[in-house]
């Protein structure tokens, strides 16, 4: 992505690699989804095999579906953006369930 006038190949790389990131960022929270006490790295990634192999048929869904069929030519994404994708994606991992266990985040009261 390089700076300069919005053209529309670059509105579309943007859009792309938006939803990208959105769909990626959800299937890394949701291992941290599985425990209200414990993160991801506690819990084990390989605990349970349903959720791995949903999450790794998403993600090569995911990854995919920009460059095939109709949406090959919809979207336009460059390789190197990827480790950007990934990069933004994996903060998903870094909430931690143990910081907010038990913590009142709004108090009504």
């Amino acid at each position: 992505m390089l700076p300069g006038p919005l053209t529309p190949e670059k509105l579309a790389a943007a859009r792309t690699m938006a939803f990208m990131r959105a769909s990626l960022q959800e299937l890394f929270v949701v291992w941290n989804c599985r425990s209200e006490k414990h993160n991801a790295f506690v819990t084990g990634f390989t605990s349970n095999r349903f959720l791995l192999g949903a999450v790794l048929v998403s993600m090569a869904l995911t990854l995919v579906l920009p460059y095939f069929g109709v949406f090959g030519m919809v979207w336009l994404t460059d390789p190197a953006d990827w480790a950007i994708v990934f990069g933004a994606s994996m903060t998903g991992l870094l909430i931690l369930p143990e910081v907010f266990y038990g913590r009142k985040i709004l108090r009504w009261r």
